[in-house]
């Protein structure tokens, strides 16, 4: 219990200063922009690449990733269907219920815990993994689509086919 206390404390010092130098404006002006986009389109997958090139496959797509496909979508899914069925709210906000159900903080969270705690960082792979190359992508498109939908019967039919757009939804919405 110790070891994940402080895991937490690593996290949450880390923090703090960052929120003290973006504060402060120790960087600049911008810094705290630029350093954002370069954590989240480069260091974090280049982290990721890294850790995927040194772990054993097998514990990766193995039983921890069925574990965390089955969490994830049965969460999601008592998510989505309470918000839709028990709070009557409409497709798109019972979506969003469902990642806020489901979706964990795989990566600025899971790395340095699972890493302080267990000492070995491709133990957060599986839930990397699934969330952005396949579970949040899939969300993104089954909200777009429903957006679009409702859209289409309040504005009337739209001219053409969606999947450019669909597509390229999906492929921004996921940096790996």
């Amino acid at each position: 219990m110790l070891d994940v206390l402080s895991g937490f404390l690593v996290v949450i010092t880390v923090i703090a200063v960052g929120f003290v130098v973006g504060r402060q404006q120790l960087l600049g002006p911008n810094a705290v922009y630029a350093l954002n986009m370069f954590v989240f389109w480069l260091a974090t997958p280049a982290l990721l690449v890294n850790f995927l090139a040194t772990a054993d496959l097998a514990d990766v797509f193995g039983e921890n990733l069925a574990v965390v496909v089955l969490s994830s979508v049965l969460a999601g899914a008592v998510g989505f269907f309470g918000a839709h069925f028990l709070a009557r709210r409409d497709v798109p906000d019972s979506l969003v219920t469902l990642l806020a159900c489901s979706y964990c903080n795989g990566s600025n969270l899971g790395v340095p815990l699972v890493t302080h705690v267990l000492g070995d960082p491709t133990a957060s792979l599986p839930v990397i993994i699934f969330q952005t190359a396949v579970y949040g992508p899939a969300v993104v498109l089954m909200l777009d689509v429903s957006t679009r939908r409702r859209r289409r019967r309040e504005d009337g039919p739209c001219c053409g086919s969606s999947f450019p757009t669909v597509g390229r939804s999906v492929a921004v919405a996921s940096p790996v």
